[in-house]
């Protein structure tokens, strides 16, 4: 829809993350996500196409995002990490752990929006906002 390319995701992760009222996930298509923050797609196949709207949980860098999510499995805030970051002093991930619920409850592939691990977007939170 608006012309980006994106990044290819598990098909278990859109099939848990898409609301119930719109139609199953079908196992043989790929999806992709959309990496443009201000389209409203969120992911897209050949003959799909899911909206932000569509989708369970807010895709921490779209516009339209509620909450801007860091730890998915956990709902831990892309601010609480800020928190816990300049608060606590906190200069790596072990240490985060400790002052939050990053990475407890691990479940990605279903949980996050990439199917994937939380740590490297941690890291990097972490490294912005430490002192």
């Amino acid at each position: 829809m608006c012309g980006m390319l994106g990044k290819a995701v598990p098909n278990e992760t859109v099939a848990n993350l898409v609301k119930m009222n719109k139609s199953p996930i079908n196992e043989c298509k790929d999806y992709t996500i959309c990496l443009n923050s201000k389209c409203k797609v969120a992911y897209f196949s050949e003959e799909d196409m899911l909206l932000t709207k569509d989708i369970k949980v807010p895709i921490w860098y779209k516009d339209d995002a509620t909450e801007k999510y860091a730890c998915y499995c956990n709902r831990v805030t892309i601010d609480e990490v800020k928190n816990a970051t300049i608060e606590n002093n906190v200069k790596n991930l072990k240490e985060l752990m400790n002052y939050t619920n990053v990475m407890k409850n691990g479940q990605c592939k279903k949980n996050h929006p990439f199917g994937k691990c939380c740590s490297t977007e941690l890291n990097k939170l972490i490294e912005k906002y430490k002192n």
